[in-house]
C-alpha cells in the first residue's frame, strides 16, 4: 500500500543534523544578538557589566611561587561600558569606566588602589580582534612599587622573579592612544637596590599623543614631587610640552630648588653636592628617520647653584653662588648610533675663602666653558672635546684654598708655601680631551693657558730671603709644563757672616727671568728658575754664600771686601717639595762683573777695576777676566771645585798674567825711576789641594825690559827672569822654594824657611851679581813684640861701588853738601820703625870702580828702629880700621882706631903725603836729646908730612931747636894732634884743636856746616913752639900771654871760610906783632 510520508519517522541521522544545525546557528548568532542587544542598550546609557566580569575576577597580575597562590590579583568594584555609536557614528569610541580597582597581595600588605579609571577603545579595532586604546584617564591612584636588587621594577610584593614571556602576542596597540592622564596619584617606591624608600606625591600628568610630520609626538604637562622617607630629600618637577610651527615639540621643565646630596644613594656622585640646586630646561623633539616617534634633538639646561660646600674632583670649596648652562645636540640620522655634542655654554662659580666665609670680596669668580662630542650617546667609542676655565682675579696668599688638591700636588704645595703675596689677573686654562676607547679612555691631550701676576713675594729657596715686588706671566706649555716669565723683582740680602767685608742689608735686582714647572702629569713636579740678577758684587756674593745654596758657604772664597757692578744669570733646578736637599738641586750661575775690587787675591794683592766673568755650579766655580792686580793690569782666571774630593785632588787654582810697564808700575805705587824701561810679564799660578795644602808659582819675565839698577844692568831683549814657588798650608805661607833669578851676569838662588814660632828666614844659597858672589840670609819679624829685621851677607866678592858712585854715565849733580844720614847720627824723627841687625863679611868689598877693594871686611850693625845703636866694623886692608859703637846708658860711645893713619889716607887717596901715625876718635852721642849730639876727641900720634910747604919749613926753622931737630926736607913731623869735636844737626864743631911739634905749633877752632857745604875756621900758627908756649903755662896769668890753649906769646892768626870744595884762606901777618890778649882785641 502506498504511504503519504507523514506518518513515517525521519532517519536518526537527519534528526541529529537538524539539531546540530540549530545549535550552530544559535552559537553563531548569539554573540551578535548579545552585542546587538548591548549596543541597543548603551544607546539609553551606560551598562553595568560588573556581573559579566565577576566570574573572571580576581585576575592574576603577578604569579606566585610554584604550587602557591598568585602574589597579586586584580579585582574591581564596578565596571560600566558605554557607546553611542548608533547615534554618533560607528567610529565613536567605546568607553569603559572602572571603579574601585584593587590589587590584592598575598603578603597581607595594603592593597594598591585606583579610585576611577576611564578607558576609551576604538570599536573598529575591536572588530579585528585587538584593543586600540584612545584615551586613558586615571584618578586617585595609590600604588606601591619595588625596585629589586637586580634593577627590575614591579609591584611591592614578595614574588618570584618571572622573566616576561616574549612569545605572547601583545594585542594592545599603544600607538593609538591620544591622551593619558593621571591625577591625584600617590606612588611609593621601595628601592631595594639602594635601601631607600621614596614617595611621589602629588603626581599629576596629562599627555597627548599627536601626529607631527608623520611621526608621533607627545605634548602635555607633568607635575610631581619625590620625597625620600629617610632622607627627607625632595624633588619638585614641572614640565610642559607644546607643538611648534616647525613641526617639533618643545618640552620645558623646571626643578624647584633642591639639594642633590639628598639623592646620593641613588647616585653616589651627588653626595658632595650639598648646595641647593634648581634647574630649568628646554628639550626639542623632532622627526627622525627610522623611528615612528619624535626623538630629542636638542636640550638646554640652566642650573642655579646656591651657597654651600662644593666638592669637585676631590677638592673642597665653599660656594657662594653659581650658575651653569648646558646644551646637548643629538643626531638621529643613523639607526645604529646617536652622535651627541654636549656643551657647557656658561659656568660661573663665586667661591668664598674658607678662612673668611663672610667676606665675599676675598673670594674668587670662576668662569668656564666646555664642549664634548661623542660618537654615540649611550656607548661612545670616539670622544673629543675642549674645556676652558677663567678666573679674573685671585690673591696668591689664598690661591692654595682654590687649587685642586689632585692637580699638580707638588706645584700646589710649593706655591702655597713659597708665594706668600701677590695678585693674579686673567687666569685662563684650556684643555683638549680625546678618546678612541670610550669613556674609560678619555684623557686630556693638550693644555693651554696663562695668568698675569703683580706684586709677588716668592720664597724661591727658603730660608733665603724672598724675591719681592715681582711681576709675572704664566703660560701653560703643553700637558707637562708651566712656563713663567717675570721681571721687576728685588731681593734683600743679609751681608753679615758672608765673608764680603761688610754688614747690613744689601739689595739685588732680579729679572727678567723665568720659571719652568715640569712633570705636571706625574706625582711630583720639578721647577727650573732662570733669572738675571743685578747689584753690587758684595751683595751677589753674599747671596751665593747663603748656607742653603751650599756654594760659597761651604767653600768660602779667599777674596776680601769685594765690590763692583755685577750682572748675573742664575739657573736653579729643584723638585717642588717641602724639603729639598742640596743633592736634588742643580745650580748654574754666570756673572759679568765691572769695576770690580777683590782684596787679597794673590799674596795680599787686590784686584781693582776688573772686568770679570764668573760661571758657578753646585760642583765648581770658574772666573776669568782682566783687572789691575796689585795695581798692575792682569789677565786672571780662577777655579774652585765644590765637590767632595780626595786629599790630593785640586780644590782651587788661579792663574794671572800681569803686564808691567813703567806707567803701570808707577800707577801701582812702585817708584821705578830711571831703573825700568820697556815691559815685563809676571805669571802667577796658585793651586790648593783638598787637604788645604797649596803652592803659588811666580815667574817674572824680564826679557823685554831694560833694567838699570845700581848693582845690575840689563839691555832690552836679553833673556832674564825671576821665579819662586810658595808652599801654603791652610792659606798661610810655610816656605818659599825654588827662588831663582837669572840673566846676564846674574844668578841668584835660594829659598825661604817659615817655621812655627820662629822668624821667617830667606836663605840665598848663592848669588852672582856682576862682580859680587856669595851667599846671604834675611830674617823678618814674626811676632808683634819683635820688629827686628836681620840681614847677613857673606861674600867672597861684594861690589858696592854702584851704590857708592851711582851710574857713571849719569851727569854729576851739583854739590849741595855732605849730608850725614840721620840713622848714623841718631837723630829721631817720628815713631820707631823696624829694628835692623846686619852682619856683613866680605873677602873683597869694592866701593869704587877704579880703586882697590877693602879686604877682610867684617861688620855688625844694630839699629833699634830709631837710630844706629851698636856697630862693630873691622877691615884688614888696604889699611886696618876698627870702629865700635856701643850703648852706654843714655849715651852711645864711639871708638875709631886706625893703626896706620898714613897708609889709610894714602890708600883712599885722601892725603898721600902722610906717613905713620895712629889715629883714634873717641866720644859719645847724647841720646837724651832728639838730635843725639856727638862730642869727642880726635887724637893722632906722631906722623910725618912727606911733602911739606916751604912756608911751614921756614916757620919751623925760625927756632934754633926746630932747625937742629928738623927732618930732612921736605919732611915735617907732627908729634901731636888733638882735636876736640862736636856734631849736631849737620854741623861739625872744633874747639881748641891743636897740633905741631916743639918747633912749630898751631891751634884751630870753628864750625863746618856739612849740610850747607860751608866752613868757618880760625886758628893760629905758633913759631918756636917749645919756648913760645911757656908764658901761657904761667899760673893765673897764662891766658894773658896765650889766650889759645897750647898757644904762644907770639903767633900769627889765619882763617879758612867759604865752600868746602873751594875755601878761602885769610892770613893776618901783622898779628905776630900782637902778643897774647892783644890778638883777641885786634
Amino acid at each position: 500500500m502506498t504511504s503519504t510520508g507523514q506518518d513515517l519517522r525521519r532517519p536518526l541521522h537527519k534528526r541529529v543534523l537538524r539539531v546540530l544545525t540549530v545549535l550552530a546557528l544559535a552559537v553563531l548568532l548569539l554573540p551578535f544578538l548579545v552585542v546587538a542587544g548591548l549596543m541597543l542598550r548603551m544607546v539609553f546609557g551606560p551598562v553595568n557589566i560588573t556581573p559579566l566580569a565577576r566570574p573572571f575576577l580576581p585576575v592574576t597580575v603577578m604569579p606566585g611561587a610554584p604550587h602557591q597562590p598568585p602574589a597579586a590579583r586584580l579585582t574591581l568594584g564596578r565596571a560600566e561600558l558605554r557607546w553611542n555609536g548608533l547615534h554618533d557614528g560607528w567610529s565613536t569610541p567605546v568607553m569603559l569606566d572602572l571603579h574601585n580597582l584593587r590589587i590584592l597581595k598575598t603578603d597581607s600588605t595594603s592593597p594598591d588602589t585606583i579610585e576611577d579609571a576611564r578607558i576609551t577603545l576604538a570599536p573598529l579595532a575591536m572588530l579585528h580582534g585587538s584593543l586600540a586604546l584612545r584615551t586613558v584617564d586615571i584618578e586617585g591612584v595609590r600604588l606601591a612599587l619595588r625596585r629589586g636588587k637586580d634593577g627590575s621594577v614591579g609591584l611591592d610584593v614578595n614574588a618570584p622573579s618571572v622573566p616576561p614571556d616574549q612569545s605572547q602576542n601583545n594585542a594592545l596597540d599603544p600607538l593609538g592612544i591620544e591622551r593619558l592622564s593621571v591625577h591625584n596619584a600617590r606612588v611609593t617606591v621601595n628601592d631595594q637596590l639602594t635601601g631607600t624608600r621614596w614617595l611621589a606625591t602629588p603626581f599629576d600628568t596629562t599627555l597627548h599623543l599627536l601626529p607631527v610630520a608623520g611621526k608621533n609626538g607627545v605634548t602635555g604637562t607633568v607635575t610631581f614631587s619625590i620625597t625620600g622617607e629617610e632622607t627627607h630629600a625632595r624633588l619638585d618637577l614641572t614640565a610642559s610640552g607644546t607643538r611648534t610651527p616647525e613641526n617639533t615639540v618643545t618640552w620645558h621643565l623646571s626643578v624647584a630648588p633642591t639639594q642633590p646630596a639628598g639623592f646620593a644613594k641613588l647616585s653616589p656622585a651627588l653626595k658632595d653636592v650639598g648646595n641647593t640646586v634648581s634647574l630649568n630646561g628646554d628639550a626639542i623633539f623632532a622627526p627622525a628617520p627610522h623611528s615612528f616617534w619624535l626623538l630629542p634633538h636638542a636640550l638646554d639646561l640652566l642650573a642655579d647653584i646656591g651657597k654651600g660646600p662644593l666638592t669637585v674632583a676631590h677638592s673642597h670649596y665653599l660656594l657662594n653662588h653659581g650658575t651653569a648652562a648646558v646644551h646637548l645636540d643629538l643626531n638621529h640620522a643613523s639607526q645604529s648610533h646617536i652622535p651627541a655634542t654636549l656643551s657647557l655654554t656658561a659656568l660661573r662659580l663665586d667661591l668664598l675663602d674658607p678662612n673668611q666665609p663672610d667676606a665675599a670680596a676675598e673670594g674668587i669668580t670662576v668662569n668656564g666653558h666646555a664642549t664634548l662630542s661623542a660618537s654615540d650617546l649611550f656607548s661612545p667609542q670616539a670622544l673629543s672635546g675642549q674645556a676652558s676655565l677663567e678666573i679674573p682675579q685671585i690673591d696668591f696668599a689664598n690661591i692654595a684654598q682654590f687649587w685642586p688638591e689632585k692637580a699638580a700636588k707638588g706645584g700646589r704645595l710649593w706655591v702655597k708655601k713659597n708665594i706668600t703675596q701677590g695678585l693674579a689677573h686673567d687666569l685662563h686654562v684650556a684643555a683638549s680631551l680625546h678618546s678612541d676607547t670610550g669613556w674609560n679612555g678619555l684623557n686630556v691631550t693638550g693644555i693651554t693657558g696663562g695668568v698675569d701676576a703683580t706684586g709677588l713675594t716668592v720664597h724661591w729657596l727658603r730660608p733665603i730671603s724672598p724675591l719681592q715686588g715681582m711681576n709675572a706671566h704664566l703660560e701653560v706649555d703643553g700637558m707637562d709644563k708651566l712656563h713663567i716669565t717675570f721681571d721687576h723683582a728685588y731681593q734683600l740680602v743679609n751681608r753679615a757672616d758672608k765673608n764680603v767685608g761688610a754688614t747690613g742689608i744689601g739689595r739685588v735686582e732680579a729679572g727678567p727671568g723665568s720659571m719652568d714647572i715640569t712633570g705636571l702629569t706625574k706625582k711630583d713636579q720639578d721647577g727650573t728658575i732662570k733669572t738675571a740678577l743685578r747689584g753690587n758684587l758684595r751683595d751677589i756674593l753674599a747671596l751665593l754664600a747663603e748656607p742653603r745654596l751650599h756654594l760659597l758657604s761651604r767653600h768660602p772664597i779667599s777674596f776680601t771686601k769685594p765690590s763692583g757692578n755685577a750682572s748675573v744669570m742664575l739657573s736653579l733646578t729643584l723638585p717642588l717639595e717641602s724639603d729639598v736637599t742640596t743633592d736634588q738641586m742643580t745650580i748654574n750661575a754666570h756673572a759679568d762683573l765691572t769695576h770690580t775690587y777683590l782684596g787679597n787675591v794673590v799674596m795680599g794683592r787686590a784686584i781693582t777695576n776688573g772686568r770679570i766673568q764668573i760661571d758657578a755650579t753646585a760642583q765648581n766655580l770658574n772666573l776669568t777676566g782682566h783687572a789691575a792686580l796689585g795695581g798692575l793690569p792682569s789677565d786672571v782666571s780662577y777655579f774652585m771645585d765644590f765637590r767632595s774630593l780626595s786629599p790630593t785632588e785640586v780644590a782651587e787654582k788661579a792663574h794671572a798674567i800681569t803686564h808691567i810697564t813703567p806707567p803701570t808700575a808707577i800707577a801701582a805705587g812702585f817708584a821705578v825711576g830711571d831703573h825700568f824701561y820697556g815691559s815685563a810679564e809676571l805669571q802667577t799660578d796658585y793651586t790648593r789641594l783638598a787637604n788645604n795644602t797649596g803652592t803659588v808659582g811666580l815667574n817674572l819675565n824680564l826679557t823685554p825690559a831694560k833694567i838699570l839698577i845700581p848693582l845690575w844692568h840689563k839691555a832690552a831683549g836679553r833673556k832674564a827672569q825671576v821665579s819662586a814657588e810658595l808652599a801654603l798650608v791652610d792659606g798661610h805661607i810655610t816656605a818659599v822654594n825654588k827662588l831663582l833669578a837669572t840673566g846676564p851676569n846674574l844668578d841668584v838662588r835660594g829659598q825661604a824657611r817659615l817655621r812655627p814660632n820662629r822668624p821667617p828666614e830667606l836663605l840665598i844659597s848663592s848669588f852672582w851679581i856682576d862682580r859680587s858672589t856669595g851667599h846671604a840670609r834675611l830674617m823678618l819679624p814674626y811676632a808683634a813684640q819683635d820688629k827686628t829685621i836681620r840681614v847677613g851677607v857673606y861674600a867672597s866678592t861684594l861690589d858696592l861701588s854702584p851704590l857708592m858712585e851711582g851710574d857713571p854715565t849719569a851727569p854729576k849733580p851739583a854739590s849741595t853738601g855732605y849730608h850725614v844720614p840721620e840713622a848714623a847720627t841718631g837723630t829721631i824723627h817720628g815713631p820707631p820703625g823696624n829694628a835692623w841687625v846686619i852682619d856683613l863679611q866680605a873677602d873683597s868689598l869694592f866701593y869704587n870702580q877704579t880703586r882697590q877693594p877693602l879686604k877682610g871686611v867684617k861688620a855688625h850693625f844694630e839699629d833699634n828702629g830709631m837710630r844706629l845703636e851698636s856697630m862693630h866694623f873691622t877691615m884688614r886692608g888696604p889699611s886696618p880700621v876698627a870702629m865700635h859703637l856701643t850703648p852706654n846708658g843714655s849715651k852711645r860711645s864711639l871708638h875709631v882706631a886706625i893703626p896706620d893713619m898714613g897708609a889709610f889716607l894714602a890708600a883712599f887717596n885722601i892725603l898721600p903725603n902722610v906717613e905713620g901715625g895712629q889715629a883714634t876718635l873717641q866720644g859719645n852721642f847724647d841720646d837724651t836729646l832728639p838730635s843725639a849730639p856727638f862730642k869727642g876727641v880726635l887724637n893722632i900720634t906722631p906722623f910725618v908730612l912727606t911733602k911739606t910747604p916751604s912756608t911751614v919749613l921756614i916757620a919751623r926753622n925760625l927756632s934754633l931747636y926746630g932747625w937742629i931737630n928738623a927732618r930732612k926736607a921736605p919732611e915735617f913731623e907732627i908729634s901731636r894732634l888733638t882735636m876736640p869735636v862736636t856734631f849736631k844737626d849737620g854741623v861739625l864743631g872744633i874747639q881748641e884743636g891743636r897740633a905741631g911739634n916743639d918747633a912749630l905749633g898751631a891751634t884751630l877752632e870753628g864750625k863746618v856746616d856739612l849740610d850747607r857745604n860751608v866752613l868757618d875756621l880760625n886758628g893760629t900758627v905758633v913759631p918756636a913752639f917749645a919756648l913760645n908756649k911757656l908764658p901761657g903755662k904761667l899760673p893765673a896769668i897764662g891766658r894773658l900771654f896765650s889766650p889759645e890753649k897750647d898757644g904762644g906769646l907770639v903767633a900769627m892768626k889765619f882763617g879758612i871760610s867759604g865752600k868746602l870744595d873751594n875755601p878761602d884762606l885769610h892770613v893776618n901777618p901783622y898779628s905776630i906783632f900782637l902778643p897774647g890778649m892783644l890778638r883777641k882785641l885786634f
